[in-house]
């Protein structure tokens, strides 16, 4: 390098040097420092079908107020502050037992001041429940049971206890009676399978219906046993001791003579129907206490309301009287009479009967009995046509277990000209009916 580029090396040199000399020295700047985060955090959910677990945490607020509300209402407000330094500020299980916590829409607002949360939580509105595997409800044919129902539970508690309101029957094939838990079924001649529906539960936590089968078992009962040949109230009756029709009759006619029936008045009061049924009384001993269900022999369902009267009107008043029950020792029937072809109109009339020959099946050995004339007659006397186009002969029976009378329809004849013709016969199995001596 020569002189003159040296000297100019140096000159820069120098000249840089002192620039830097003269320039001010530079710090960096420390960044602001900015005020801690505000906030609040909530959440809100079902637990346990109906309670509500519910937590609040506050960051850097010292308050915030929490209200609660349960379908647009307002039902509580807290206040939370902030106490932890990490985790929840506020924890709480709402339950019905310590909040009254019940089904419906539940809204937490949390707030402070510009700082808002809203979680929605609901509790269903549960319908009642009940446990009905362990009932025990087959039952016998014409037979009844008592059990004991199950109480049945609502998830709500609110809604607890749960009553049962209705029970009916779904295919008629039973009675039902609901008394509070205590149910009553009755069941009818059918068998099988048979179905009712329970409803239990309320307006105001649901009603719920449940539909139970049981078992409805068939018995073999045993028959009931008429014999309209045999006075069976008295196995010494002398009417049982006879062997032929004429001496039969003869006894029934000097029956009859010592009867009173006859002297009853016809009126509005007392027709052939009271006389027909007060011969068949002073016939047979049904027994004591007897019951029917015809209301033209009674005024509730006691046999001529219990009167033993002879007084004729107490007889009038009560439709007959139990003061000769049985005197005259004869298996005697009630005769219905009805035709619509033979004469003007129509034609009805009842008088008694008394199978004294040998075939419940043949007319000819029936005798008729004219209750209002106190004799036999044959067809073309008294009120017995020759010609009828029914003549149906009925029996009393007693049913023991309650203590009631109970009308059989043996056999149904048709008489032409004094002639009868068998036109049916009574062939319910039910019945053991003794159609031959």
């Amino acid at each position: 390098m020569g002189k003159i580029g040296k000297t100019l090396k140096n000159l820069l040199y120098a000249g840089t040097f002192a620039a830097a000399s003269f320039l001010p020295s530079c710090e960096k700047d420390e960044p602001p420092i900015e005020p801690p985060k505000e906030a609040i955090e909530q959440s809100a959910m079902l637990n346990n079908d109906i309670e509500i677990k519910y937590s609040a945490s506050l960051s850097n607020v010292d308050k915030a107020e929490l209200k609660v509300n349960r379908d647009g209402v307002l039902i509580s407000t807290k206040e939370i502050n902030d106490v932890n330094q990490s985790g929840a500020d506020y924890q709480n299980t709402f339950t019905y037992a310590k909040d009254g916590t019940t089904k419906g829409n539940y809204e937490f607002v949390l707030k402070s001041d510009n700082l808002e949360k809203r979680n929605s939580v609901s509790v269903p509105n549960y319908k009642p429940t009940g446990n009905f595997t362990d009932l025990s409800l087959d039952l016998d044919e014409d037979s009844e049971i008592s059990i004991t129902l199950p109480a049945p539970s609502d998830k709500n508690p609110e809604d607890n206890p749960v009553s049962y309101v209705n029970a009916k029957s779904l295919d008629g094939k039973t009675s039902l009676t609901l008394n509070g838990n205590n149910l009553n079924i009755k069941s009818f001649s059918s068998t099988g399978h048979y179905e009712f529906e329970l409803e239990f539960g309320s307006a105001a936590g649901g009603l719920e219906k449940k539909i139970l089968l049981g078992e409805i078992i068939g018995v073999v009962k045993p028959k009931i046993e008429i014999d309209p040949f045999t006075y069976i109230y008295n196995p010494n009756a002398v009417i049982n001791t006879l062997t032929n029709k004429t001496a039969r009759d003869n006894l029934i006619q000097t029956k009859l003579d010592g009867d009173w029936v006859y002297t009853i008045p016809q009126s509005d009061r007392w027709a052939c129907g009271n006389s027909a049924m007060q011969e068949i009384i002073n016939s047979n001993y049904f027994g004591e206490n007897m019951h029917t269900n015809s209301g033209d022999f009674t005024d509730g369902d006691l046999l001529y309301n219990g009167n033993k009267s002879r007084e004729l009107e107490l007889i009038y008043q009560n439709h007959g009287t139990l003061a000769d029950m049985g005197k005259m020792e004869l298996p005697m029937g009630l005769v219905t009479l009805v035709d619509t072809s033979h004469y003007r109109g129509y034609f009805g009339h009842g008088m008694n009967w008394v199978a004294s020959g040998t075939f419940l099946t043949k007319l000819e050995d029936i005798t008729f009995v004219e209750p209002q004339q106190h004799r036999i007659v044959k067809p073309g006397e008294a009120l017995l046509p020759e010609d009828c186009d029914l003549i149906l002969l009925s029996y009393y029976y007693v049913v023991k277990e309650n203590n009631y009378l109970e009308l059989a329809h043996l056999v149904k004849f048709r008489l032409e000209k004094g002639v009868g013709t068998l036109i049916w016969e009574n062939n319910d199995p039910r019945y053991n009916i003794k159609k031959e001596r």
